[in-house]
């Protein structure tokens, strides 16, 4: 929600004071959100827990008991870690397939541009969600395949 929000308030603002066209800013919204939680999930699955740990051993008088608890205890869950990196990756991939192939989900992403940059834009954003489809995707499967250990 909060990512949808700021990106519509950010791409009506950029219309409201002509940096980009008004036809562009309902595109550039939907791109900003999905790219950006896309890339956000990520880093709070992978990178926070380790560093609440840290955290924890190192201040723990600043941690809450029941985090404590679950720092030093707590499994991540790789299903539902393997699960949500995969059905982001799938996110970000069905924006690139969109994108690349429907003139119509073009149209929409990259139709206030002047006509020169529409081709150039439209494959930038083919290659940038095509990019973190792939790493999610592997992420959410090397997840899902390593082993306990």
């Amino acid at each position: 929600m909060g990512n949808g929000a700021c990106a519509a308030l950010y791409a009506l603002y950029k219309a409201a004071v002509g940096a980009i066209p008004a036809q562009l800013a309902p595109g550039l919204a939907v791109g900003l959100t999905v790219w950006w939680f896309s890339t956000m999930l990520p880093f709070q699955l992978l990178a926070v827990p380790p560093i609440l740990k840290a955290l924890a051993r190192a201040l723990p008088q600043l941690v809450p008991e029941d985090v404590r608890r679950e720092c030093a205890e707590g499994v991540t869950p790789r299903r539902e870690l393997a699960l949500a990196l995969s059905l982001t990756g799938a996110l970000a991939a069905s924006v690139a397939l969109l994108a690349a192939f429907s003139q119509q989900a073009a149209s929409f992403f990259v139709g206030g541009l002047p006509t020169a940059a529409r081709d150039v834009v439209r494959s930038l954003i083919v290659a940038m969600f095509s990019a973190t489809a792939a790493a999610l995707l592997a992420a959410g499967a090397l997840v899902a395949l390593r082993k306990r250990g």
